[in-house]
């Protein structure tokens, strides 16, 4: 692997390189493509496909703020659960929060931390 890098190598090249191999550069894209992959399977229930897709944000993007860490776990949440009909309600669920709604202008806001839970049935509008 260092062979790669060349004679003239410093040693910030030889830390990025391995970095790139063995860090968190790498490993946060294979986490971000697991991410967009990721569905609700057969039987698993909601909480723990959100808890997969939390933990997976984190590792997709290490350092990243909690807003962003926030905005992207819903909207992998929402993608995620692989059913059009309750897709439409925790969007629509989303944006009935106080100050605006969570997606708001592609930002997120703090109101995103305190969803309410869902209850009942998913309606189709």
């Amino acid at each position: 692997m260092l062979w790669d890098i060349g004679p003239q190598a410093t040693t910030q090249d030889v830390v990025q390189l391995l970095q790139t191999r063995f860090g968190t550069k790498l490993q946060a894209e294979c986490f971000k493509a697991e991410l967009r992959v990721r569905r609700r399977a057969p039987g698993k229930t909601l909480q723990a496909l959100y808890q997969d897709i939390h933990r997976l944000v984190s590792l997709a993007y290490p350092g990243a703020g909690p807003q962003l860490v926030m905005h992207a776990t819903l909207k992998a949440f929402i993608v995620g659960l692989n059913n059009p009909a309750l897709q439409l309600e925790v969007f629509v669920r989303l944006q009935q929060l106080p100050r605006a709604g969570v997606f708001d202008k592609g930002k997120m806001t703090e109101t995103g931390k305190c969803s309410p839970p869902l209850r009942g049935k998913p309606t189709t509008r």
